[in-house]
């Protein structure tokens, strides 16, 4: 799901520069290049172009999404976190309704048009964040991803949020909340990521006491990993 949405979001903004009618051309020129970029995996140089493309218009939320994204595959994950929360804030008008619906719950609001940029910041951003060790970050911001695009993503995709959660309440020392989460992942999807939801609930059972659990969950763990290393 990460991969697809990356994906459309590039087509769209590709279409979008090519055909609009802007006067900043400087701006378009230095964008496109940076897509390009990325695109041959080069993220040093597309960088360089997205920063070009900001200092020219900095509006143009896209080129500091797509620099966060670069970023991000550099694992400069401070760095990357800085641009996508440049996306949230410059998308305020939908961050300050969504704030009105999630935390306020406010049910006035309906059909909130939400940018793809948005959700992926989002969730880009929480990925970030877990790599750094700041999990109640991360876990606030796939919190917000879940209830803004539930219905929009897939199972698996859902799943994997729900076991990134699961670990970081059980770094968190929080093995509860762990247990949690992890049994949320495996209902969700239980042939995830070879086992893995399987594996840290284990551990977060173990961390309970509770140790019959546990060598049941590595049991099945190691029979969903063997399975898909044979398929």
């Amino acid at each position: 799901m990460k991969k697809i949405c990356f994906l459309i979001l590039l087509i769209i903004t590709l279409v979008t520069a090519c055909s609009s009618g802007s006067s900043k051309s400087d701006d378009r020129e230095y964008f496109n290049l940076g897509l390009y970029k990325i695109k041959t995996k080069n993220y040093k140089q597309a960088i360089k172009y997205f920063t070009k493309s900001i200092q020219n218009d900095p509006s143009h939320i896209n080129s500091y999404y797509y620099r966060g994204v670069c970023y991000e595959n550099l694992k400069h994950y401070k760095l990357a976190i800085s641009d996508f929360t440049e996306v949230l804030r410059r998308n305020d008008k939908i961050r300050r309704k969504l704030h009105r619906v999630i935390v306020l719950k406010d049910k006035s609001i309906k059909n909130i048009a939400i940018p793809l940029n948005f959700i992926d910041s989002l969730f880009k951003r929480g990925i970030c964040f877990y790599y750094i060790k700041r999990y109640m970050n991360c876990i606030m911001d796939l919190n917000a991803v879940l209830q803004i695009g539930h219905k929009l993503f897939t199972k698996e995709f859902i799943a994997n949020i729900y076991y990134i959660q699961g670990v970081s309440y059980y770094q968190l020392n929080n093995y509860i909340l762990a247990v949690k989460y992890l049994t949320y992942s495996i209902k969700t999807d239980p042939r995830l990521g070879k086992g893995k939801p399987y594996f840290w609930r284990a551990k977060a059972f173990n961390k309970l006491g509770e140790h019959k659990k546990a060598e049941k969950d590595y049991q099945k763990g190691r029979l969903i990993e063997s399975k898909q290393i044979n398929e």
